[in-house]
């Protein structure tokens, strides 16, 4: 070594710039070295490699003009030292996490350069003394080291660059890709907030107070039905021509009416299905007498308004606009709430239909007349630029004719005034279709059923009603009984009845219906709870379940149940006591309470009598039942009840936990609190017992009521019920 020294002591300048080259690469492959340290499971591959590089270069003489060699070889290692190994140490990350297709690559180089040093070393282990003496070898030896090393770095910076072109690539189409979902995503929020927003507009919308079971398709008991095919051929194209008639000439109003059991709600079915078919149906109310939400006018325009909702998106954001800024829409008189929950939303909607059509059936059913009267103004003044359409049905009662009489610009029809022919070749095709499908639905085999003459005489007999037929077929059909040609022949033979000629055989109908139902009973008794039961059924208010219209006339349930066994062809007979009873027709309500049709006194029900009866059987239920506390409030420190908008006091929170409303006020109670007044204000002569119970459920019993009333949030009607009762008592001068 000293001599070594020695001689590069006498080295010219350029061979010590050589030599401060060569130690200066020398320390970069070694700082490269311990810079592999750090980076995990491909360390040990150019760390090997470098290390053979150091082994060569410590055994290279920095000999005759190799300095801007090796300054060279420094720049391109330290170059691929900065640009690769050091970004992966510092990234700390496992190779497992390193982009695809990296770790193979960087593998590959190491592998290239390992061999490549390996190979250079082999050549270059020469004699030490040898190698001095000829230099130029070394100097050979590094160019071709640098050169191969530099080959290597080049293919690998290609397929890097390669693959930063398809990455690139790749990003820009994900990138796409991601605005897409973006996209998606912006529209999915937007449809989810929309979707919010909808739900709180129907929230809103659906405060209404409403009658739920008025539509045309509402699956209430013994709703209508439609017209039976081929049946009713013209009437039904001379509507479905008033409906697509031009906007200027063409009335708004087109009143269907006609007799009881003519079939006008039929008709009026199967004009709202087909136009619910055609998309113009914007609403539609089928009224009842006997249900307490279908007879009352009040919610006639709010129950349309909410149907209308439901019709276009655009009305529902206009009714629910108009009950953001007035929540009480719903509760106003039918004028305002014609205006503005009904025709102003159709008006502001965006929305203007070509057509839009109302079915109104059996107007004749609704409660007050008054309001009757003031809804069909209403409906004939209407002025919109756009075919509203209202098709009205009814019987022809003197408050509606009243009405219509004084309107000239509408169209009408009277269902009985059609040609006989007509409608006995409607009735016929009915009665063809459904008398012979009788045995089999029995379950019976009924040789040459029917003869041609027993379906001649059930037509005849029909006349215009279809009514008539239709209980018929419902008698005949009975399975509690099956015997259609048995009960047929004694129908076709029975005595007529004394009625007026156009319900002459519809009245002797339902009154074999009624006799065959007590045919071999002898028991007073039975017959007794058979016509308080009726009476019941025709003249409450509002259905009730079987089991607490007994308890209101005081009859045993299964008694009361057993005595309707045979009349399922006139009632809805349930097949429980907690199910309510229904008539399947106006038709005979008005045949029982009159007794110039109802010739058997043991079916007749006097209005006068039976009304009272109900009365007193509803004040025996209230004084029976009303009591203290009927809310089981806890009566414990003095709270302060608050009240809603209506005047209702907001009470439930301080009910006992374990009670419910419904369990506080049982059916027959609450029948009883609602209608007791009703009943009174029928009464014409008050008797004795009367006025008796009167005075004690005044005295007794009124504040309790009151309360009850209130739990039923009924209050309104509380106040109004005591200002009737005030009213009745001051005119019979009580």
């Amino acid at each position: 070594m000293k001599l070594l020294d020695k001689v590069r002591k006498k080295l010219k300048p350029s061979e010590a710039t050589r030599q401060t080259a060569m130690d200066g690469l020398i320390t970069t492959l070694k700082l490269l070295e311990t810079l592999f340290d750090g980076i995990p499971a491909i360390g040990d591959l150019p760390k090997a490699a470098v290390s053979t590089a150091i082994q060569l270069l410590e055994q290279v003489e920095a000999a005759k003009g190799n300095a801007e060699v090796l300054n060279r070889l420094k720049q391109d290692i330290v170059t691929l030292a900065e640009g690769l190994f050091r970004p992966l140490k510092e990234s700390g990350l496992d190779p497992s996490e390193y982009p695809a297709g990296l770790l193979e690559e960087i593998v590959d180089l190491t592998n290239r350069l390992n061999s490549i040093c390996e190979e250079i070393l082999r050549k270059s282990r020469r004699n030490p003394l040898a190698r001095f003496m000829s230099a130029s070898k070394d100097e050979g030896d590094i160019i071709e080291f640098k050169d191969k090393i530099n080959d290597a770095i080049r293919s690998f910076n290609t397929v890097g660059i390669v693959r930063i072109q398809l990455g690139t690539a790749q990003l820009r189409a994900q990138g796409m890709q991601m605005q897409t979902q973006v996209m998606q995503i912006q529209a999915q929020t937007v449809q989810i907030q929309d979707n919010q927003e909808t739900a709180k507009i129907r929230e809103l919308v659906d405060k209404l107070p409403r009658a739920k079971t008025a539509g045309w398709n509402a699956g209430r008991t013994n709703a209508p039905v439609s017209c039976f095919e081929g049946t009713r051929v013209d009437v039904l194209q001379t509507i479905t021509k008033w409906i697509d008639g031009d906007v200027s000439t063409t009335p708004r109003v087109f009143w269907l009416n006609g007799l009881a059991g003519i079939g006008k709600s039929t008709i009026a079915r199967t004009i709202a299905e087909r136009a619910y078919t055609r998309g113009i149906l914007g609403g539609s109310f089928f009224f009842s007498r006997n249900d307490n939400e279908l007879n009352n006018v009040n919610f006639l325009f709010s129950t349309l308004a909410h149907q209308l909702a439901q019709f276009h998106p655009g009305y529902l954001a206009s009714v629910a606009s108009a009950l953001d800024q007035d929540i009480d829409l719903g509760y106003k008189d039918t004028a305002t709430q014609f205006k503005s929950l009904f025709l102003d939303p159709i008006l502001r909607s965006d929305h203007k239909p070509t057509v839009l059509l109302l079915v109104l059936d059996a107007l004749d059913e609704a409660l007050p007349e008054d309001s009757v009267k003031r809804i069909l103004q209403l409906l004939l003044a209407v002025d919109v630029p756009f075919a509203l359409r209202v098709f009205l049905t009814s019987r022809p009662e003197a408050h509606i004719r009243l009405v219509f009489d004084n309107d000239t610009h509408h169209s009408h029809c009277v269902l009985h005034n059609i040609e006989d022919s007509i409608v006995e070749g409607d009735i016929r095709r009915f009665l063809e279709f459904k008398l012979p499908a009788i045995p089999k639905e029995l379950g019976i085999s009924v040789p040459n059923w029917p003869s041609a003459s027993d379906l001649d005489a059930v037509v005849a007999k029909s006349g215009r009603l279809f009514i008539f037929a239709s209980t018929v077929i419902r008698f005949v059909g009975d399975n509690r009984i099956p015997d259609p040609r048995g009960r047929l022949t004694r129908l076709l033979h029975s005595q007529a009845a004394l009625g007026p000629s156009t319900y002459k055989q519809l009245d002797q109908l339902y009154l074999h219906v009624l006799q065959s139902a007590v045919d071999g009973v002898d028991d007073v008794e039975q017959i007794n709870c058979l016509r308080a039961t009726l009476a019941a059924i025709v003249l409450f208010r509002n259905p009730i379940p079987l089991a607490a219209l007994a308890a209101l006339i005081g009859h045993d349930p299964d008694q009361v149940l057993l005595s309707l066994y045979n009349l399922h062809s006139i009632i809805l007979v349930p097949s429980t006591i907690q199910d309510t009873p229904k008539i399947y027709h106006l038709s005979f309500p008005d045949f029982i309470t009159n007794s110039s049709r109802c010739s058997d006194e043991k079916f007749y029900v006097d209005i006068q009598s039976q009304e009272t009866s109900l009365l007193l059987q509803c004040l025996g239920i209230m004084m029976k039942l009303l009591h203290f506390n009927m809310g089981s409030f806890d009566m414990g420190p003095y709270r302060v009840r608050q009240f809603d908008r209506r005047g209702n006091p907001i009470i439930k929170a301080m009910l006992n936990k374990d009670m419910s409303q419904s369990a506080l006020i049982v059916p027959e109670l609450e029948y009883a609190c609602q209608f007791w007044c009703s009943h009174l204000l029928k009464i014409v002569d008050a008797t004795p017992q009367v006025l008796a119970q009167l005075k004690i459920f005044s005295f007794e019993h009124l504040l309790f009521w009151m309360e009850a009333m209130s739990l039923l949030g009924l209050i309104e009607s509380a106040r109004v019920a005591i200002k009737d009762a005030h009213q009745w008592a001051t005119v019979k001068k009580i």
